[in-house]
């Protein structure tokens, strides 16, 4: 009876040597948990201190997000382990690992689209995250998949790579190429002036820009009255902007750097945005948001200026475009002073270090702003795509910042 036993010991252990040699996997045991946990340590990070999303999840949950952002099917999949860092950090390592029924090539462009999006969600409004980004990469090897959003990426894929192989993991690797921007996935509308990249609406965001009318007719009669509670609020608040920031005898110029201004320093970006598994409240993509929240995106911080300047009797329109090689939506401002355009991009000019309070000594101004009143060939030249033909050509510099 023992060496009958002793026999199927030795039979039971050689099948599960031989199932777990099928499909390309490996020997290593640690499972997706260690993967991600040893990937996240190479960076310098300690994994506690970050959220892992397999755990905080549950698994129907769970398996949605990974599908949702990841690409990846619960069939193509057994089990997960998700470090990311949240908010405006982008940091994120994922592993995976895969059922011998996934296909590998597939499961890689789709860690490399998830990437990509993720790139467009910071650039402009990050841009040491969306470098981050641009230059990580997302992997398959034996049997487990690996996404490694984070500063080094290629050590954090040695790393991997050689608990995989049951080898020591290195100390050090050089850094990697970075992820050219991805290409447009729809066919472009009229041609794009020479020397710019064609505009393809992205249709990433709900760009529906805030009707304001009532609260500009409210504001000519200077009677706010019979509007609404939501769009007395904003009234009140954009009211005593404007009586914080304006004097009189101003120049349309004056009152445009003044509100560009507070926009700039009060407003922050509202990370959400960032989170694929946060719920966005619809007030960041108007002035309610960034005026009375303080907190917005770009459609929320454009026409946040525009009311602003509109009641201060300044000519502005919002411009809904796109960036990051036209993957994005984006929103900004076009100015017009003495009859001529300008273009202006508070959201990629905001100073979220320090919300809420006002400039004082340190200069806050055009000479620190990137985007205020540039032409359109320059903005053109910083990631941002348009419908040409549908508004000015900004050609001024007169009030250039």
């Amino acid at each position: 009876m023992k060496m009958r036993r002793k026999a199927l010991a030795l039979l039971l252990a050689a099948l599960i040597l031989a199932l777990g040699g099928c499909g390309g996997r490996s020997a290593y045991a640690g499972g997706p948990a260690e993967l991600a946990a040893a990937a996240v340590s190479s960076q310098g990070r300690d994994p506690a201190a970050l959220e892992r999303l397999d755990e905080t999840l549950d698994g129907e949950t769970l398996a949605v997000y990974v599908e949702s952002y990841y690409g990846l099917a619960p069939e193509d999949w057994s089990g997960c382990a998700i470090y990311r860092a949240g908010g405006a950090e982008a940091f994120e390592i994922a592993a995976l690992a895969l059922e011998k029924s996934a296909d590998r090539e597939e499961v890689s462009a789709a860690l490399e689209a998830y990437i990509r999006a993720r790139a467009g969600d910071f650039t402009g409004y990050a841009p040491d995250q969306a470098a981050m980004i641009a230059g990580s990469e997302g992997f398959v090897q034996d049997g487990y998949a690996l996404l490694l959003i984070c500063p080094d990426p290629a050590l954090a894929r040695e790393t991997a790579a050689a608990l995989l192989a049951g080898e020591t993991p290195p100390t050090a690797m050089p850094a990697q190429a970075p992820t050219p921007a991805p290409e447009p996935t729809e066919e472009p509308g009229p041609a794009a002036p020479e020397g710019r990249m064609a505009y393809v609406p992205p249709h990433t965001d709900d760009m529906t820009v805030y009707d304001t009318s009532a609260i500009l007719a409210a504001w000519a009669e200077r009677d706010p009255s019979g509007l609404g509670t939501y769009d007395r609020t904003i009234y009140d608040t954009a009211a005593a902007v404007l009586d914080q920031v304006l004097a009189e005898g101003m120049s349309d110029y004056e009152k445009e750097t003044a509100l560009y201004g507070w926009i700039t320093w009060n407003l922050v970006y509202d990370q959400d945005h960032y989170d694929p598994l946060a719920e966005m409240s619809r007030d960041s993509y108007g002035p309610y948001g960034g005026l009375v929240e303080h907190k917005a995106v770009c459609l929320g911080v454009a026409s946040s200026f525009q009311l602003l300047m509109d009641m201060a009797g300044v000519e502005c329109v919002i411009v809904p475009g796109a960036s990051y090689g036209s993957t994005e939506d984006h929103a900004w401002n076009m100015v017009r002073l003495e009859g001529e355009w300008y273009c202006a991009d508070p959201t990629w000019d905001l100073y979220d270090d320090s919300p809420y309070t006002l400039p004082d000594e340190s200069g806050w101004g055009p000479a620190c702003w990137d985007y205020f009143n540039v032409t359109s060939d320059r903005l053109a030249q910083t990631d941002h795509q348009w419908d040409y033909a549908a508004v000015p050509e900004a050609t001024a510099t007169k009030y250039a910042g």
